[in-house]
């Protein structure tokens, strides 16, 4: 099994009987006490790829003082949560992973009551899903498959759920063996959420949406 950190980053300073989690301070359940007060906390939620039930997305933590970085816990059991996107204004994690027909989907999961629950799988067509991410307005969520090279766009309700806005699949190719097709491999909005860039490893281009109407341009690198 290999762990993928996500850059899920929070720290706990001069905090008793309480863990600081993502970036709002709420209890998980084991609370742990600090009596140093140079001691320094960061906690990570960390992705794996994985077929057993009782793992899946995990609460590691790091202790600057003694340089220890420690697996606390499994805080969502699921296939294959390979990339994750916590939003600490609705208490929502988004992950992308596997169902048990082995197809691509979205988990949306709702914190509460010091536990993550599942609200809804969203199945998604292509293969090789390997990147999900959500406008700084959180308007917006994209995922993209590596495999297939296609990308689903959402719009997110006031629930923090997810509507479907379409596809687009990318085609061609570029000048390596493993470039014979499209890879879409991450998915990103400028700071207004208006403009969606794709990456494609396979054919070397970004390409730019207008994510609120319809694709703009395309961009070819240039090597």
């Amino acid at each position: 099994m290999s762990l993928w950190l996500t850059g899920l980053l929070i720290r706990l300073e001069k905090c008793a009987q309480l863990f600081v989690f993502i970036s709002f301070i709420f209890c998980l359940g084991g609370c742990q006490s600090i009596s140093d007060e140079q001691s320094r906390l960061n906690y990570f939620l960390v992705g794996s790829y994985t077929n057993e039930p009782d793992q899946g997305v995990y609460l590691v933590s790091y202790n600057e003082s003694d340089d220890l970085l420690i697996n606390e816990r499994v805080v969502v059991s699921a296939i294959d949560p390979s990339y994750l996107n916590w939003q600490p204004t609705i208490n929502k994690l988004y992950s992308i992973g596997r169902g048990l027909d082995k197809k691509s989907v979205i988990n949306v999961y709702d914190w509460k009551s010091n536990a993550f629950t599942k609200l809804k799988t969203y199945p998604i067509e292509g293969k090789g899903l390997c990147h999900i991410n959500i406008s700084d307005d959180r308007q917006q969520l994209a995922v993209v498959n590596y495999t297939t090279g296609n990308s689903e766009l959402f719009n997110i309700n006031k629930a923090g759920l997810l509507v479907s806005r379409g596809q687009f699949t990318n085609t061609g190719s570029s000048i390596t063996p493993r470039q014979r097709s499209a890879h879409l491999h991450f998915s990103g909005w400028d700071k207004q959420s208006r403009y969606l860039y794709l990456t494609d490893l396979g054919t070397d281009e970004i390409i730019v949406f207008d994510s609120l109407k319809v694709i703009l341009r395309q961009y070819t690198a240039l090597n």
